[in-house]
């Protein structure tokens, strides 16, 4: 939350560089993720190593990097070949705030193949009524407003609803479910070990996590791989993966009003319409295996090189 000092900086660039040289290593790529201290590390390296293909993946809102380098960010204009950034709503907030950049590209994560299965199956409903939230529950992620707006949405009750995950909103959840009158509906299931969290994704019709400051969030991915309909919020970090009514939904982050109205209008919804919905989601999942990503994210790099770099 603070720049380094130019000492901090420069003693650890020369770190990496004796180290290197004792196997007289020269890197191709030189890769840093997160602003601070990355631009300046990977800007530094590269002068050292102009033969490089420098990138910097920033994982931050724009805002959060303007804080330390409102005016010095253009000095490493220069220096950085490739900026990546964790979604496209990170990427649009750099341009309208720093510059239009010229090689850029998304790092999305991948989930592994355990999730996926052999066919496309999406799953066959008659109704929306059983609903799961995967994450912390931490303020940032409203997970009580999921509880008011489902209630909003059915005032008569005839949900179910599992949080699985923990955190410092577990009291203000569990207060939600006494208040709307959601005792018996709702269940907090707690930490779940990863490979177990399938099994709950599978006897859910409806993901939900309407979280602010999302970088990415591979558990909307995990959800869309099993067929969910999932509901996400709008401009934040899975906003352009889900297409709103295509192969999901967005909402405003925490705003459980909106929310209640879009789960209220997706119950509506006809069944050949939500399978279609759940059967994009299971394509869009494919298209984001850990190995498609991960090639993607080399091959983009690689690409970005200068000609005369190749040989």
């Amino acid at each position: 939350h603070r720049q380094y000092r130019e000492r901090e900086i420069i003693s650890s660039v020369e770190k990496i560089q004796n180290f290197l040289s004792m196997d007289g290593f020269k890197p191709d790529t030189l890769i840093g993720h997160f602003y601070n201290p990355q631009i300046e590390v990977i800007s530094l390296l590269k002068k050292i190593y102009p033969q490089s293909v420098s990138c910097v993946v920033l994982h931050e809102k724009a805002e959060v990097v303007k804080k330390l380098y409102s005016k010095t960010l253009v000095n490493y204009k220069e220096s950085i070949d490739v900026w990546g950034f964790r979604s496209k709503s990170l990427r649009s907030g750099f341009e309208s705030t720093f510059w239009t950049l010229s090689t850029s590209f998304i790092n999305y994560s991948g989930i592994p193949g355990q999730f996926f299965r052999t066919q496309t199956v999406p799953k066959i409903r008659k109704k929306i009524d059983k609903f799961l939230y995967v994450g912390q529950l931490i303020e940032r992620k409203f997970p009580s407003g999921v509880v008011k707006a489902l209630h909003a949405a059915f005032p008569s009750g005839g949900y179910e609803l599992n949080y699985v995950g923990s955190g410092s909103e577990d009291k203000n959840v569990e207060s939600a479910v006494r208040t709307s009158g959601a005792l018996g509906k709702v269940r907090l299931c707690g930490q779940i070990p990863r490979s177990e969290v399938l099994s709950y994704y599978d006897a859910a019709d409806c993901f939900i996590m309407v979280s602010k400051d999302e970088a990415f969030g591979l558990v909307y991915i995990e959800a869309m791989s099993r067929g969910c309909i999932t509901i996400a919020a709008r401009n934040e970090g899975i906003d352009g993966v889900i297409s709103h009514g295509v192969n999901g939904f967005l909402c405003e982050a925490g705003n459980q009003e909106e929310l209640g109205y879009l789960l209220a209008c997706i119950s509506s919804l006809p069944e050949k319409e939500l399978m279609k919905i759940s059967s994009n989601a299971i394509e869009t999942a494919r298209g984001m295996s850990i190995e498609k990503t991960s090639r993607d994210y080399i091959q983009f790099v690689e690409s970005s090189r200068p000609a005369h770099h190749l040989n």
